[in-house]
């Protein structure tokens, strides 16, 4: 089904359509007094979902909402409001709280130099799927059988959570910029882990199309991993050879891709792992292994997202890591218009695709005379902007390789390791490969990596 058929047939749809969208809006604009700008954007959602935990359902159920965000902007003092009601009555007080905060709000010096609203020609990916759409609740509870069975056969626990959602996505701007973009997403998640507690196998795996999700290989894999994680034996901290899973590439290194992360203002302010110092952010330096290639595109058919932001602000192709080198940061359009002398911002989505090599991860284990296999990590957070220092925990598969071979599973452990590090001591790396990461579609390599560092031992399965 094409973009424009969307709009046509889903007028009555589950989430509010293009028509129903603008109407809201307009309602919101037409209530604004007192000069100034205004300004809404929403974000109408349905979701159907079904959760389970030790092979039984938990939770199952559709969900819809409305996410509506007023703004108004006067000499350069701001104010917003959400709400998730839009009765003529809600949307009208929602202006008025909006102004009301505007008064306590302190001016913009720059407020002199104003920048009218561009609205740029936006990308149309291909990020409507059917079969995301149309999984009902029976079919979902119909899949999670299935994927519990064959846990229950082999005599462990599952847990999971399959979820399909599509969404519109609305913005408007006083000054006549309109914007609307339906999507779809999907995501099936499941934990396999023995009676006793001392194993335990995860997968998951996301996409705007249920149809591209092999529910059952997610199964067996989970299934697998808690096979050959039973009986762990500890190891010692220190720094080990690590074959990291595209997923545990994915939890580690993506801190260094946010939109926080990515800001050109931050660095050269001296913030964050981007930062020369005096006032200069490493813009043409070599930051990563000289194999390492970072792009963001919304029209990139691995990894679709919706083409443009929050406030509107239109998602470009973007390259920030071209072999190695940081060749650009994120920045707004009024960062572009004065500092370089461009009409448009370059902002950061958080969805990212990484170059990668052709190692499988057979051969990676083939060429490690002792290293750990990780399956993932859990609880990563940043210990030091600057350094990107890290810490978390190795989750749901740890092996040893002895000589080529997996020889045990392991206890996991702390880590305390910079993704930094990590992509300037690569020996290896995999085919770039979709993970779980549902806000921020990622594409990433399975990695090989000297030296990283596991810090301490964990109790956690």
């Amino acid at each position: 089904m094409t973009h424009s058929n969307f709009l046509i047939q889903f007028s009555d749809s589950r989430f509010l359509s293009i028509q129903e969208c603008e109407d809201v809006a307009r309602k919101v604009i037409n209530s604004a007094s007192g000069g100034g700008k205004a300004g809404v954007h929403i974000l109408a959602y349905w979701s159907g979902n079904i959760r389970w935990s030790r092979n039984i359902v938990n939770t199952s159920g559709d969900i819809r909402n409305n996410h509506i965000t007023v703004t108004r902007n006067i000499r350069g003092a701001r104010g917003a409001v959400q709400l998730n009601r839009f009765d003529d009555t809600s949307l009208r007080v929602s202006v008025e709280r909006a102004e009301r905060l505007v008064e306590s709000s302190s001016e913009d010096v720059d407020a002199d130099l104003p920048i009218p609203y561009f609205q740029e020609v936006h990308s149309k990916p291909a990020i409507w799927s059917e079969s995301s759409y149309n999984l009902s609740a029976q079919e979902r509870a119909s899949i999670m059988r299935r994927l519990a069975q064959s846990s229950i056969e082999s005599g462990f626990q599952s847990a999971g959570y399959v979820e399909v959602s599509a969404a519109g996505q609305a913005v408007m701007h006083q000054d006549g910029a309109w914007m609307y973009y339906p999507f779809t997403s999907a995501q099936c998640s499941i934990t396999v882990r023995s009676k006793d507690g001392s194993a335990s196998g995860w997968a998951g795996i996301d996409s705007h199309d249920w149809g591209s999700i092999n529910a059952d290989r997610i199964s067996a894999i989970a299934l697998e991993k808690c096979r050959t994680s039973m009986n762990p034996v500890r190891l010692e901290p220190g720094r080990y050879t690590a074959i990291l899973e595209p997923q545990a590439v994915s939890d580690f290194v993506s801190s260094l891709f946010l939109p926080k992360t990515l800001d050109r203002i931050r660095a050269e302010l001296n913030h964050g792992p981007y930062t020369q110092g005096d006032g200069f952010s490493k813009i043409g330096q070599q930051v990563f292994d000289g194999r390492i290639t970072v792009r963001t595109d919304c029209m990139d058919p691995d990894m679709g997202f919706p083409p443009f932001s929050y406030s509107g602000t239109v998602y470009n192709p973007a390259t920030w890591v071209e072999n190695g080198t940081l060749v650009n940061l994120a920045y707004s359009r009024s960062y572009a218009i004065h500092n370089l002398w461009l009409t448009k911002g370059l902002p950061a989505s958080g969805a990212y695709r990484m170059s990668g090599g052709s190692t499988a991860i057979e051969d990676m284990i083939a060429t490690t005379k002792r290293g750990l296999l990780v399956t993932r990590f859990w609880g990563v957070g940043i210990l030091d902007e600057f350094s990107m220092l890290s810490t978390g925990f190795t989750r749901d598969g740890l092996w040893l390789i002895e000589h080529g071979k997996v020889t045990k599973a392991v206890r996991n452990f702390r880590i305390t390791e910079s993704p930094l590090h990590t992509l300037n001591n690569i020996e290896q790396l995999g085919i770039p490969q979709r993970v779980f990461r549902p806000e921020f579609p990622t594409i990433v390599p399975a990695i090989k990596v000297r030296d990283f560092g596991f810090s301490g031992l964990s109790d956690a399965i």
